[in-house]
């Protein structure tokens, strides 16, 4: 695949990760494992779904109902840096997000 394909692949999956967080990521990283930029995209994807549903857990426990809306909001921004960066071909790594799948 060649890498204008790769880029609007991990664009693609970076868009589904807004509303399906670790499904898009998961699916990705098993489906595209020939293409090195999707494949490492998807891992940033399925780490940052994966430290979203910890973080959404945590919240839940303490009950505060902004803490949703600003775990909700940074989603939002990481995604859209995700989007961007897959547009100019960049890798883009999500900060704060554990890094489960290496």
């Amino acid at each position: 695949m060649n890498r204008g394909n790769s880029q609007v692949v991990a664009m693609i999956m970076w868009g589904l990760s807004l509303f399906f967080s670790i499904l898009s990521g998961l699916l990705f990283f098993l489906l595209r494992r020939h293409d090195p930029y999707v494949h490492t995209q998807a891992k940033e994807s399925l780490n940052w779904g994966i430290t979203l549903f910890i973080a959404v857990l945590i919240v839940s426990f303490l009950e505060i109902r902004i803490l949703f809306t600003l775990l909700g909001l940074v989603h939002l921004i990481f995604c859209s840096l995700g989007i961007v960066a897959s547009l100019q071909g960049k890798p883009y790594s999500v900060p704060f997000s554990f890094r489960i799948i290496r």
